[in-house]
């Protein structure tokens, strides 16, 4: 019998159940950049999805995308994205410093143009300032005005701060604001509103303050950003089993469908005992649950 170790399996769209419907979703998110995520396990920004802007101040540590301005600065990565309604931004942060008006940052769920300093119209979150909490805002004709004001204080810590945050908009118009800290395990709802001052987009990204103090110095970490429609499946697929057909051959079973091109991605199965990657992998014809390799 051979044990076998598979390190890397149906990453980013593997969690797409097959549908009419997800799959037209899936192939128009496809071509409008509706939908991207990016958990950074592959140590690159550069490509799947691409980010632009000040790269060279950023780099990825220990699967996180890090800050790496060694002093005062305003700078930021952005990357395609167009929706903005019926959709769910989440993403994942820790500011390892103490926050305040001049350490802070924005993460702009929808922006109007790459270069976040000069965005004139959007909506985003900005983590820190001079409340040291969390916030949500838009943005129009270049004036920011406050949707969601968070709880005074939530960001406390001077060496610490990790969060969750969520931020929903349905068709309605509703926007709602939740964070998790970590700590209690569950989300605060730090409220909700009604707003339809934005209703396009063409770039997420993250927009840094920092001053020239020590603490903030490479200190802002990122992570699991994911936007998509409200309610999609995130829940990646697992394996149930794989079975030896012959010395050549192996059938991977899943708990779910899986998506056909990174189900037949080489690079997403590896097999120890020096096997490495397979030469071919194919999704079944008719069972799209099995993967033989």
């Amino acid at each position: 019998n051979y044990f076998f170790n598979f390190i890397r399996m149906i990453n980013k769209l593997g969690n797409i159940k097959y549908t009419l419907l997800s799959v037209i979703f899936l192939m128009l998110s496809h071509f409008s950049f509706a939908q991207f995520s990016d958990d950074f396990s592959d140590g690159d920004f550069t490509n799947n999805p691409t980010w632009v802007g000040h790269d060279t101040l950023f780099t990825i540590t220990s699967g996180e995308l890090n800050s790496q301005s060694a002093g005062a600065n305003t700078y930021w990565l952005s990357t395609n994205s167009m929706l903005s309604s019926n959709a769910e931004w989440i993403f994942d942060l820790n500011l390892k410093f103490g926050t305040s008006g001049v350490n802070y940052v924005d993460v702009f769920l929808m922006a109007d143009v790459a270069d976040l300093t000069t965005a004139q119209n959007g909506c985003f979150v900005r983590i820190g300032s001079t409340q040291d909490d969390i916030k949500l805002y838009s943005l129009v004709s270049g004036t920011a005005t406050i949707l969601i004001d968070g709880n005074d204080g939530d960001v406390n810590s001077t060496s610490n701060n990790p969060f969750q945050i969520k931020v929903t908009r349905d068709v309605a118009d509703n926007w709602t604001l939740l964070y998790d800290d970590g700590i209690l395990g569950s989300f605060t709802n730090a409220g909700s509103v009604v707003d339809n001052s934005i209703n396009s987009s063409s770039f997420f990204g993250v927009l840094i303050e920092q001053s020239s103090a020590a603490s903030p110095i490479n200190n802002h970490f990122f992570d699991n950003f994911y936007c998509g429609t409200i309610g999609a499946d995130l829940t990646p697929p697992s394996i149930d089993s794989v079975v030896v057909v012959d010395a050549n051959n192996l059938n991977v079973y899943f708990n779910e469908v899986v998506e056909i091109n990174t189900a037949q991605s080489l690079t997403n199965y590896s097999a120890d005992n020096g096997l490495g990657n397979p030469s071919a992998a194919l999704r079944d014809a008719t069972d799209s649950t099995i993967v033989h390799l």
